[in-house]
């Protein structure tokens, strides 16, 4: 009777413990939903948009910063920085767009997010410290040949750009 009584404290407790457990994930799983909600929330917000040079624009789309128009951008310096230097830290990717001509100085400085960057063959420079501190950096696709990348003329302080991988569409 005694070594019964102990088998059905066991059964008890094993089911508390289910149960507790069971709790326990459902919980975290409330915790984490809205977190992932948050984050498909964002990549599809329009943040911000302006103007980069003469005939182009930008626009921050969740984590994507698109340069678009025709035309070379702007040169940014530390006292007249980049308009989307605000969001620096929390850009991922960059697509300049077929027409740019020019990446203006210091324009992606600080981005310490960038991963990737989309590059068209109309860039034919990119200018000094365009990419300076973008140390998470690792793919450039590029819209062209490596011949014709190797004619891009890179300005000083770019070694984010220089040390990534390049990947090239010819097509």
């Amino acid at each position: 009777n005694h070594l019964l009584n102990i088998g059905k404290k066991k059964d008890k407790f094993m089911k508390k413990r289910i149960i507790l457990n069971i709790l326990v994930a459902v919980m975290l799983i409330c915790a984490l939903a809205p977190a992932a909600a948050a984050d498909e929330a964002v990549l599809n917000r329009h943040i911000a948009d302006g103007t980069c040079g003469e005939g182009l624009s930008w626009s921050l789309d969740g984590y994507t910063l698109t340069i678009s128009g025709s035309g070379a951008m702007t040169d940014y310096s530390a006292q007249a920085s980049a308009p989307w230097s605000a969001y620096a830290g929390e850009i991922q990717e960059i697509v300049v767009k077929q027409g740019v001509t020019r990446i203006g100085s210091n324009a992606f400085a600080g981005c310490s997010a960038l991963a990737g960057i989309e590059i068209p063959v109309a860039v034919t420079s990119i200018g000094n410290g365009a990419f300076n501190n973008c140390n998470r950096l690792a793919h450039v696709f590029y819209r062209g040949t490596e011949a014709q990348k190797n004619a891009i003329s890179i300005e000083n302080y770019n070694t984010s750009i220089t040390d990534a991988e390049w990947i090239f569409e010819t097509a």
